[in-house]
């Protein structure tokens, strides 16, 4: 059964319009191959009652799905998202929710729902905040991005 979670999570407080650190990272793993098809995520920026925020989110809201199943040496397919330049444009608390879906190569005009994450509540505020800490998880996840060619500082 294909599992989608949030591999590095967002910092809990950041500062409005300032780039998340550290990024956001959806993965989605599951048994089998990728052949034939990709997959792509969209982060929407969700109010504490869940409502949509349109245009609360800065940068590349819409990622390709990197495919590091050698990176990380599963068993299962895994497949990384990384939202690298993400920024909050309004005071509040929010949630980040990123849907997937999967495309056809032989039909990229068609995609299919796969499923749908919320991140942890973050809190955008007008004032400095220091960057947010990495678990040793979210370093693994963040090395591996980088070792495919990702830039995250």
């Amino acid at each position: 059964m294909p599992a989608l979670t949030i591999a590095v999570q967002p910092p809990s407080r950041t500062q409005v319009s300032t780039i998340l650190h550290p990024p956001l990272v959806a993965e989605f793993n599951f048994k089998g191959s990728v052949s034939g098809f990709y997959f792509f995520a969209m982060a929407i920026l969700l109010t504490r009652n869940g409502d949509i925020v349109e245009h609360g989110l800065a940068g590349t809201a819409t990622v390709t799905g990197m495919d590091v199943t050698a990176l990380v040496g599963s068993s299962r397919t895994t497949i990384y998202f990384p939202f690298t330049d993400l920024s909050l444009l309004y005071e509040g608390a929010y949630k980040i929710r990123v849907d997937v879906y999967k495309v056809a190569y032989e039909n990229s005009d068609g995609y299919i729902f796969q499923d749908q994450v919320k991140t942890s509540r973050i809190t955008a505020v007008n004032e400095d905040v220091p960057a947010g800490t990495l678990s040793s998880s979210e370093r693994g996840v963040i090395r591996a991005l980088q070792n495919a060619g990702v830039s995250i500082s």
